[in-house]
């Protein structure tokens, strides 16, 4: 959602996995080791697309927070798995896709939301509601003087402020269609 209660929260969860579930190759267990595990429990599984969805999650995260140390885990985790990813068909899809978000520069949206402003919340709704690969929505309260927008950021560059949701998904089609061309 963008909201800084839900960052807490991520980064509480992010942590517990750096901590406690991260593997010495880089990839993340199904679950904390446990020495005393008998048989097939006492082997931590290091499973594909849980570990995608996680590397995507961590670059995500990092996209909101600029951790360059996160960034750095979910490609390590994206690494111990790469070799053995055509094993799992379709099911590595969203390997795929954390490997694209691995590389590409993510695409930030900071909507800038005025108190109790309609137009607001249909802008924050837009840019939630936009699917693109690689793409982070941050709000922030706006002042009361000054109309709610939405700020496009991509690789160190920042578009003009849109103040209407037509703006907004055209400014993001326009992304969209330059990242399709390039890929």
């Amino acid at each position: 959602t963008g909201e800084a209660e839900w960052l807490e929260r991520s980064q509480t969860l992010v942590e517990f996995c750096l901590q406690h579930l991260h593997a010495p190759d880089g990839a993340l267990y199904d679950g904390i080791p446990d020495r005393r595990a008998v048989g097939a429990l006492a082997i931590p599984l290091r499973d594909l697309p849980v570990n995608a969805a996680a590397a995507r999650w961590f670059l995500e995260h990092a996209a909101l927070t600029g951790s360059t140390e996160l960034v750095e885990a979910a490609k390590g985790v994206l690494r111990a798995l790469a070799p053995n990813y055509r094993r799992h068909g379709l099911l590595a899809a969203d390997f795929a896709l954390a490997v694209y978000e691995a590389l590409v520069p993510w695409v930030t949206v900071e909507v800038n939301v005025r108190p109790q402003d309609a137009g607001g919340l249909r802008l924050h709704e837009a840019a939630l509601g936009y699917y693109l690969p690689a793409k982070v929505v941050r709000v922030t309260a706006g002042s009361p003087g000054v109309a709610s927008r939405a700020i496009i950021c991509r690789n160190g560059a920042c578009l003009a402020p849109v103040t209407r949701c037509e703006e907004l998904e055209a400014k993001l089609g326009e992304i969209r269609s330059v990242l399709a061309h390039q890929a």
